[in-house]
């Protein structure tokens, strides 16, 4: 006798929405960019405020946002990268530490992302921001206040670190970074006994990085 053949169940696939209506997990979705969205566009809206404190809490609040990928094109549909970029020549210190941070963690993003700070011109405002803390640091005294040299020091640092995120991640940064000859500021910062070692590492990892572009340049 034949065996009776039974139909293999299936288990939902290629099943249509009966209704036509969205899934629970598509209407969540949609609610976490109308969330996201209420959450961030303020955040943005504090960096264009005439308080630098409200600048400098809005950096320090997206500077964990652009850590998260679902966050980023929002933030760069809203031009967070050209804001951020005109902060680094902010009037206040703590403002333009406060971008350089925010600058630093967004180009971890990879090359497109660097690619596109690239692009808005960041670089120029990133030379100037390196050059006056640099220059800043070299005119300032014992007599200073150490809160002031440590603020300085983070300056530089966020700076070098930023330096070193674009230069890898966009051969145009790198070309800028060479035509504004930032080597010599750069091997300035490798002093361990001047300068705190958070610093002196970052110079390092920069020179480190500038030293395998020579030699792979070299060798074509």
């Amino acid at each position: 006798m034949g065996k009776v053949k039974t139909r293999k169940r299936t288990r939902g696939r290629h099943r249509v929405k009966p209704t036509g209506l969205e899934s629970v997990a598509d209407a969540s979705k949609e609610q976490l960019g109308v969330d996201a969205a209420d959450h961030m566009l303020p955040l943005l809206e504090k960096l264009c405020s005439p308080s630098a404190d409200s600048r400098e809490c809005g950096c320090a609040c997206l500077a964990n946002q652009v850590l998260h990928p679902r966050a980023m094109p929002l933030l760069m549909k809203h031009g967070i990268v050209k804001r951020l970029g005109s902060m680094l020549v902010d009037e206040s210190d703590a403002v333009r530490l406060g971008a350089a941070g925010c600058l630093r963690n967004l180009t971890i993003g990879g090359h497109r992302i660097c690619a596109d700070v690239v692009e808005e011109d960041v670089m120029s405002s990133l030379v100037v921001f390196f050059r006056q803390s640099m220059d800043k640091m070299q005119s300032s005294t014992s007599a200073d206040c150490q809160s002031l040299k440590t603020q300085l020091y983070s300056m530089i640092e966020q700076a070098l670190h930023l330096l070193w995120n674009l230069s890898e991640g966009s051969p145009i940064a790198m070309d800028i970074f060479n035509r504004q000859n930032l080597v010599p500021l750069v091997l300035q910062c490798l002093c361990p006994l001047l300068y705190p070692m958070s610093m002196v590492v970052a110079a390092g990892e920069l020179t480190e990085r500038l030293q395998c572009v020579h030699s792979f340049t070299e060798g074509l």
